[in-house]
């Protein structure tokens, strides 16, 4: 009801109450920040990368090697010594996830290096190049997707 209000007086003066108005990215940040269910997978997702990152560099974090066996530990369950138990050979499995995590994290964002890379060079001399240039990058492209 106030927002029907507020367009009513606004229409009546003519449209000077009017303020600054949003752009495209402020009423997207909005949105985004209104979606509960966004907002808890970004902090899930900060979680893990703040773990991943942290396991490897703090000993409290990660206190054994992933791959360092020891057999005298083989197939425990979780405990306070091993968070995720360990496997057939005796390895700390939370150690391996930690690991492997931060893996997949430098492997998906060299990954997307290569790609801006690919990106600016086929962008910049499409646009340097002239019409006839940019018709056959833009065909190249097209075959690609």
């Amino acid at each position: 009801m106030q927002a029907q209000e507020a367009v009513e007086r606004e229409w009546l003066l003519g449209g000077e109450l009017r303020g600054r108005e949003r752009g495209l990215w402020s009423d997207a940040f909005r949105r985004l920040i209104r979606n509960r269910l966004a907002m808890v997978a970004l902090i899930l997702l900060s979680v893990i990368l703040v773990v991943a990152i942290a396991g490897n560099t703090l000993s409290g974090v990660q206190r054994y090697s992933p791959s360092a066996q020891d057999y005298t530990h083989v197939q425990e369950s979780p405990s306070s010594h091993n968070f995720f138990g360990t496997d057939n050979l005796g390895r700390d499995t939370w150690a391996r996830v930690l690991e492997g995590t931060l893996i997949s994290l430098q492997v998906g964002l060299g990954v997307q290096v290569i790609v801006l890379a690919i990106g600016l060079f086929v962008g910049g001399t499409a646009a340097l190049g002239g019409r006839t240039l940019d018709n056959i990058m833009m065909r190249i492209t097209d075959l690609f997707y």
